[in-house]
């Protein structure tokens, strides 16, 4: 069984991480730049979501729709 991947944005040039799903679009991080991005599948962009993440990593939404982020660089989760 092999598996077809095909490229919908980038490269970035460095880590991206992520990802969380937010009904619509999908959040991803980019480390080295400290932002998250949104990927919209409907218009096949992503665009800046937020800045200045503190080399934001792994990301999660809980049940309430809050996003929660752990931050490399200040060694914390956040939300």
């Amino acid at each position: 069984m092999g598996w077809n991947f095909e490229l919908v944005d980038g490269p970035y040039g460095g880590t991206t991480e992520g990802p969380a799903w937010d009904g619509s679009g999908l959040l991803f991080t980019h480390i080295p730049a400290s932002k998250i991005f949104r990927f919209d599948p409907g218009s096949g962009t992503s665009s800046v979501f937020k800045i200045g993440t503190n080399n934001a990593n792994g990301l999660m939404f809980d049940a309430g729709g809050t996003l929660y982020a752990c931050e490399g660089g200040g060694r914390r989760v956040v939300r």
